[in-house]
């Protein structure tokens, strides 16, 4: 429960419609980060995990909801009836 796990992506990250994200054997989303070499893009109805630090921008379908952070170095982070939870306080 204590790992801290770092994904690297070198390149876009793509979730689509209604993609979960699901973390095991006692893993916490405050402790999963990914780093992500392009833009983010999470189709209506994700689930994700974790951090997500991106280099440009991230956008967030409709009802998607988000156990961590969104954080762009350059670019917007657009969202559309997003559910963003402090890790750990996810329904």
């Amino acid at each position: 429960p204590n790992a801290v796990f770092i994904l690297q992506i070198n390149g876009d990250l793509s979730l689509g419609a209604g993609f979960t994200i699901n973390l095991v054997n006692g893993a916490e989303a405050s402790n999963v980060f990914w780093q992500v070499n392009g833009a983010v893009g999470m189709g209506g109805g994700a689930v994700h995990q974790g951090s997500i630090v991106a280099s440009t921008a991230i956008t967030v379908g409709l009802g998607v909801v988000v156990n961590g952070r969104l954080i762009t170095k350059s670019g917007a982070v657009s969202m559309s009836a997003t559910s963003v939870y402090s890790q750990g306080d996810a329904p």
